[in-house]
């Protein structure tokens, strides 16, 4: 039995490595990318997968990337990407546990998501409203 109890742990163990080292090397990657990209639409994209990348392992981080992924789609004035930008934001601080601006982002990522009909980021963003109430214990709400 302990043979078994270590073999697993060794597999496990490796594979958290295996991953860890894969998802830094991607983040290299898109960081190389961001530096190099000159139109502020790719960066954008590049920055909300940034964003997407860190939301697990740094807050701070992917909250800043949401934010500057934001403000680049106000200057392009691309509403979809904001839409996006704002429900990864929103993500970003259930997951810190700070659940009002979290649900302020949500709504904000749905209301400009119904504007343009984007079913697929409605869909997110009432998903994840639906989690920060589940947090809540609001459990008709959510």
């Amino acid at each position: 039995m302990k043979k078994v109890i270590f073999f697993l742990l060794l597999i496990t163990t490796s594979w958290q490595a295996a991953y860890s080292q894969y998802q830094y090397s991607q983040l290299g990657k898109l960081k190389t990318e961001l530096a190099h990209e000159k139109e502020d639409s790719v960066k954008c994209r590049i920055v909300m997968d940034l964003a997407s990348a860190y939301r697990f392992s740094s807050f701070d981080s992917s909250r800043l990337y949401a934010d500057s992924c934001v403000t680049l789609s106000i200057k392009i004035n691309n509403d979809k990407l904001k839409a996006i930008a704002l429900s990864i934001k929103g993500f970003t601080l259930l997951f810190s546990g700070r659940l009002p601006e979290s649900l302020q982002c949500q709504y904000e990522a749905l209301k400009i998501s119904e504007q343009l009909k984007d079913t697929n980021t409605t869909a997110l963003a009432l998903n994840r409203i639906g989690n920060v109430y589940m947090e809540l214990g609001d459990y008709n709400k959510a």
